[in-house]
């Protein structure tokens, strides 16, 4: 039987508590957060996709929130263009490193896209830097 990454289940769009306002986190039932058996861990990033609309959040537990609803802040709900009131078929599946990258670098919060930028442009310097001193070493 081939591996289960995701999930599609229809659930009731919440407003986000303020705590989790402007931070991309996704609370729903950590049932719809198994994959293959395997409880994937709250203040992982997963990708939730509504249509041909995708954004990728930070999965946390209920905190209020019924077995058979998901608390989105604005942001979100804006990004998957659905609002608050409606259900919803949501396909949730586990992040991959890219995924997590692209969550970081889109980021609502500035601190993680901040750090990603930085990361990057590090990244490509480090490179740069690295084909120079080859190209130093070969003169």
């Amino acid at each position: 039987m081939a591996a289960k990454n995701h999930k599609v289940v229809t659930l009731k769009v919440i407003e986000a508590p303020l705590r989790d306002v402007m931070s991309d986190i996704a609370r729903f039932h950590k049932q719809y957060r198994t994959f293959d058996g395997v409880l994937l861990r709250a203040g992982r990033v997963v990708v939730i996709k509504v249509g041909n609309n995708t954004a990728r959040v930070v999965a946390r537990g209920p905190a209020g929130v019924m077995n058979d609803e998901i608390s989105l802040d604005s942001a979100t709900r804006d990004k998957l263009k659905i609002s608050a009131g409606s259900s919803q078929a949501f396909e949730i599946r586990k992040a991959n490193l890219v995924d997590e990258f692209r969550w970081a670098w889109d980021a609502t919060d500035a601190m993680p896209r901040v750090a990603a930028r930085l990361g990057a442009t590090s990244v490509i310097l480090g490179v740069v830097g690295l084909i120079l001193g080859i190209i130093s070493l070969c003169k």
